[in-house]
């Protein structure tokens, strides 16, 4: 890179800049050098080289009031959206990484690569702890008030809503429900409506309570109202064909359900007007985009899906 490129950003007046924001949120000039920990002089020398430089007044005084021009608004508003708003992360570098970091991974995810993806990590930063936990049942908005409070700080969840400010969010992939029943059954040939569900037996296998949350809560969904018969895991395999009655509607996942469509013994039943799709997003709070450690763990977390098509930030 050019020097002069450097040489123009050592001779900018940075220091003049954040004594022209002080000022404004001090509205007095002795008042914004005791915030700065300068004499009084040494602040209106600061400010008077500042409108030499941009050839402006950058703030007028009136009543006692500092107003800025357009020009000192531009400033002001640099300052507060380079420096200020990476301070936290100043400190942090100063500080060095944190000690324990708290990621949210559904037992869908496949953790069990996440041994020698993290490997590297715990190579570079011995000291530090990672904690895995499952989502929680309660949904995806706890997950993001635990992400703005720094509880936890990465999380992959469904997420319905548009992304908060403040936040970044890539989408890793989809999971899908399947609904089935048995194949020699002559109800549901026509598929059913999603009103009409309430009154259907329903059978939940192997389906994460944070997952049946998200299509419960997509679809607007009285989960009291539910006629759920027993939700079972996947030790319940060897029974599931004796748990199934001919009226009884079989939900599980896409993958799980292609297994029994080929053994013949079900058929696959459209649920009308339903979403049964979801997305499901690496999500982190704005405030730890930098931090080195929790940057290696977005990408390791990226990789162990393999999944990088789409990238929603905001």
């Amino acid at each position: 890179m050019n020097n002069n490129y450097y040489r123009s950003m050592f001779n900018n007046s940075y220091q003049g800049m954040v004594a022209l924001a002080t000022l404004f949120d001090e509205q007095s000039v002795s008042f914004a050098a005791f915030a700065l920990g300068i004499s009084q002089p040494s602040m209106s020398k600061l400010l008077m080289e500042m409108r030499k430089e941009f050839n402006d007044p950058l703030y007028i005084k009136s009543n006692n009031l500092y107003t800025l021009t357009p020009v000192g608004e531009v400033l002001c508003s640099l300052v507060k959206n380079t420096i200020y708003a990476n301070q936290s992360i100043l400190e942090q570098l100063k500080n060095g990484v944190k000690k324990t970091y708290n990621i949210i991974l559904p037992h869908w995810f496949n953790l069990y690569e996440a041994p020698t993806l993290l490997q590297k990590i715990r190579a570079s930063y011995t000291d530090i702890s990672l904690n895995f936990s499952p989502p929680y049942i309660s949904g995806s908005k706890e997950i993001l008030e635990n992400l703005k409070q720094g509880k936890i700080d990465v999380a992959v969840c469904h997420f319905f809503h548009d992304i908060p400010a403040g936040f970044h969010s890539k989408i890793l992939g989809f999971s899908e429900l399947i609904f089935l029943c048995k194949k020699n059954s002559d109800m549901y040939m026509n598929g059913i409506d999603l009103e009409k569900i309430y009154a259907t037996p329903l059978l939940v296998y192997n389906v994460s309570p944070y997952l049946f949350n998200s299509f419960i809560e997509e679809n607007r969904l009285n989960k009291n109202a539910l006629n759920i018969l027993m939700t079972v895991t996947n030790n319940f395999r060897q029974w599931i064909s004796q748990l199934t009655d001919d009226n009884v509607i079989l939900v599980t996942l896409r993958t799980t359900g292609n297994e029994l469509l080929k053994e013949g013994e079900y058929r696959e039943i459209k649920l009308n007007d339903a979403t049964s799709s979801f997305a499901y997003n690496l999500m982190w709070h704005e405030r730890s985009t930098k931090d080195p450690v929790h940057t290696l763990i977005r990408a390791a977390i990226a990789n162990m899906n393999g999944n990088r098509e789409m990238d929603h930030e905001r």
